[in-house]
């Protein structure tokens, strides 16, 4: 996230922006139904500070492992030699964030959300999409595979599957939760023992989402397999770095109550002011962190 590249912020803005016109258009389609989504959403707020400094440790902690909660799972799929470790430190991450984190009752929590028409709400959409437009412009991509996507394109793919997801199962676009599950699973043994909750072991109430990142891997195997000539891989970070960024992750995307795709692509389209605080805080930590490690770091 040093701004030398662009092709994350591209595929980041179209899928943004797909997402606000999907959610536009089921604001449009079903009015109660989002309403009653963006109500049960801010019925489980957290508060600014929290929200911000989740924010920060996520983007830092994607910009040192070069991954993100979503994305882990991609590189899962697809072999990338760091996936694992990252995985590894994000669960880590996860578990110590669920163990240390205490109620702030006390403080004012952030449970509002912007009131939009949907005609403006899709607009806010489409005006987001043209940025992604506007970039692939600018900035093109050096000569792409034949097996390569543009990015904006995958953008657009992404954010496409949330029109589906909230017509057919009321879900959207989310990869914290699914961290939670594999805990839930993994430690559901001691879960009722003394150690299990001084730890806060999740409770496991909803595999849809594992479902759905399992599906991501498989899905994110076969583009790697079928794809001709094999797509080449980037700098990689160190296997510690890995681990590193990956617990950040881990305790960011705990403490915020979401991540890139739950906060960033999901909350935003729902218009909700938790997600338009952790999103700029993401950015800010991913590429201030960026920008340190390419002036000190040789």
């Amino acid at each position: 996230m040093s701004l030398s590249q662009f092709t994350m912020m591209k595929m980041f803005l179209a899928a943004l922006g797909t997402s606000v016109v999907s959610k536009a258009i089921f604001h449009a389609l079903r009015p109660n139904d989002f309403e009653a989504i963006q109500r049960k959403r801010a019925a489980d707020p957290s508060h600014a500070v929290v929200l911000a400094t989740g924010g920060l440790l996520l983007g830092i902690g994607m910009d040192i492992s070069g991954s993100c909660p979503g994305s882990v799972y991609v590189q899962l799929g697809a072999g990338i030699p760091t996936a694992l470790p990252v995985f590894g430190g994000v669960l880590a991450g996860s578990l110590l964030a669920t163990a240390l984190a205490k109620p702030m009752d006390e403080k004012a929590k952030v449970k509002r959300f912007v009131a939009l028409p949907w005609m403006a709400h899709a607009f806010v959409g489409l005006f987001i999409v043209g940025l992604a437009v506007v970039l692939e412009v600018l900035v093109p991509e050096d000569p792409l595979p034949s097996a390569a996507w543009l990015p904006s394109i995958a953008g657009v793919v992404v954010g496409s599957l949330q029109l589906p997801l909230v017509l057919v199962l009321r879900r959207s676009l989310g990869a914290t939760q699914s961290y939670e599950s594999v805990l839930g699973l993994g430690m559901y043994p001691i879960r009722n023992t003394s150690a299990g909750k001084r730890l806060n072991v999740p409770s496991i109430s909803d595999l849809s989402t594992l479902l759905f990142v399992v599906f991501i891997v498989a899905g994110s195997a076969v583009a790697t397999v079928t794809s001709t000539p094999p797509l080449p891989l980037g700098p990689l970070p160190s296997v510690a770095a890995s681990l590193v960024g990956g617990a950040l992750i881990g305790v960011g995307s705990t403490v915020a109550c979401g991540c890139t795709s739950g906060h960033g692509l999901s909350g935003v389209a729902l218009l909700m002011i938790s997600s338009l605080i952790v999103l700029p805080f993401i950015f800010a930590g991913g590429i201030a962190t960026g920008l340190v490690r390419s002036l000190f770091v040789v």
